[in-house]
């Protein structure tokens, strides 16, 4: 399985040339890839935007060069030879005369394996893999190169690839935007909905943004309409009309607002200007447009706990996620949420297993709380904290789901209990996951967003 950020673009090359190149510096056939989950901003890691794919493709095979090591060196531990003596072919590692596969050898083993990585989470270009792990020479290469079909044309064909399009939520609206005749008119006024006609539409109106939602969308379609041919704008004419743009470009656009930049320059500029023979000319390239052929589709599934999933096509998902998170007030995130928790504990005699995952799992909440929540504020004379909503604790919403592991070791000679201990765990651990998403330290708890913010920024 490979996880990419990038998206499929009509180009296919994150089906076709990333499996490739992880399955050759693997050393694994190429039909032993069998899945690529793209995209999504939840499960698959920031390596920025859909463009340059095959330079971004450097970020897998590094990674998997990193994998290939970490396991070939589990391998030599588990065959008892030397690190030297390990290879791998077709995805089975072998060395002294012993070999198994990728999968045998990994099975119920727990890799410890850290991928150093460089850049910002949260900026245009995302992270990049650092370091240097010994990659496959090109000379040994026989994947790259072949003409691997691609796997996800006949789901496209067939009509099984599924789209923004194809998406249904429980209770969703559909809308339309309302354009303006013009791009720089402002909103004077919004038309009004005829309710006799229209029975679930609303008009939603935020600065100079207009919209109509329904619960249908052919209603949403045909109120639309009617709010279009009612809706008062601006008037503004501030382009020149393409058939004088050349002479606008030429003479009337201060370039000084512009500066130019410095391209690489060859050969001798003044040999050049005294030449026999000069020839001079002006050159004219028009704008075009960067637009998707098919509708433009963007459905948002608003949660109860505050969180959004947005299902939209983007050529660059992990930068529109805190893109939308700003334009949210919610900048950076902000919003520290713990899914699961998993917790070992080491106590001696167990007496009683099923009381004891009890204390445990509320000890280790209660941690959470404190780690995300918890602080008691005051002033120059008394404690501010008056009520649970000026002191918040964890809610019910927030609950993670929590793992207890007792690992119990009755040789010890002493009783154990975990209630307590558990509180103490739960906040360095949400503090390194921190790190390890962030690359930021964390240097003060609890974890709220003005915290949150403050520390990305730093």
């Amino acid at each position: 399985m490979i996880r990419t950020g990038k998206c499929d673009f009509g180009q296919s090359s994150i089906f076709t040339a990333y499996r490739q190149i992880v399955a050759e510096e693997l050393s694994v056939p190429v039909e032993k890839v069998t899945t690529v989950i793209t995209g999504d901003t939840d499960t698959t890691p920031d390596g920025g935007g859909t463009f340059g794919l095959l330079r971004g493709a450097q970020n897998l095979r590094k990674a998997a060069a990193y994998i290939r090591e970490a396991v070939l060196e589990l391998g030599a531990q588990k065959f008892g030879v030397p690190r030297g003596s390990m290879n791998v072919t077709d995805g089975v590692v072998s060395g002294g005369g012993k070999s198994e596969t990728y999968g045998k050898l990994v099975a119920g083993q727990i890799i410890h394996l850290t991928i150093p990585v460089k850049g910002d989470l949260t900026s245009f270009f995302g992270l990049q893999v650092a370091g240097d792990p010994p990659l496959k020479p090109t000379r040994d290469y026989t994947i790259v190169g072949q003409p691997v079909k691609n796997p996800i044309l006949h789901p496209k064909i067939s009509g099984e690839a599924k789209w923004v399009g194809d998406v249904k939520l429980p209770g969703m609206l559909h809308a339309r935007i309302i354009h303006p005749a013009t791009l720089g008119s402002t909103l004077v006024s919004p038309g009004a909905i005829d309710r006799s006609q229209f029975r679930t539409a609303q008009v939603v109106v935020v600065g100079n943004l207009v919209g109509v939602v329904a619960e249908d969308e052919w209603e949403a379609i045909r109120a639309s309409r009617s709010v279009a041919a009612n809706t008062k704008w601006s008037e503004w004419k501030g382009l020149p009309g393409h058939g004088k743009l050349f002479d606008y470009l030429q003479n009337k656009v201060s370039w000084d607002e512009l500066p130019a930049s410095n391209g690489v320059t060859k050969g001798d500029l003044k040999l050049a200007s005294s030449a026999a023979k000069t020839h001079e000319g002006s050159y004219f390239f028009p704008y075009m447009k960067h637009a998707p052929i098919s509708p433009t589709v963007s459905l948002a599934d608003v949660k109860s706990d505050g969180s959004v999933t947005l299902h939209t096509h983007s050529q660059n998902p992990q930068f529109l996620r805190s893109s939308i998170a700003k334009m949210l007030g919610n900048p950076e995130s902000g919003d520290v949420k713990v899914e699961r928790i998993a917790i070992v504990m080491d106590l001696g005699i167990v007496v009683n297993p099923l009381q004891l995952k009890r204390q445990v799992e509320a000890g280790c909440l209660f941690g959470v709380g404190q780690a995300l929540h918890e602080e008691v504020a005051f002033d120059e004379g008394a404690i501010t904290s008056a009520n649970w909503r000026s002191y918040p604790i964890l809610t019910m919403a927030e609950m993670p789901e929590v793992k207890v592991i007792i690992a119990a070791r009755p040789e010890a000679g002493e009783y154990g209990q975990g209630s307590e201990s558990a509180n103490a765990l739960a906040a360095p651990a949400i503090a390194s996951a921190f790190f390890d998403a962030t690359g930021k330290p964390v240097r003060r708890i609890p974890l709220r967003p003005e915290y949150v913010k403050a520390m990305l920024a730093a």
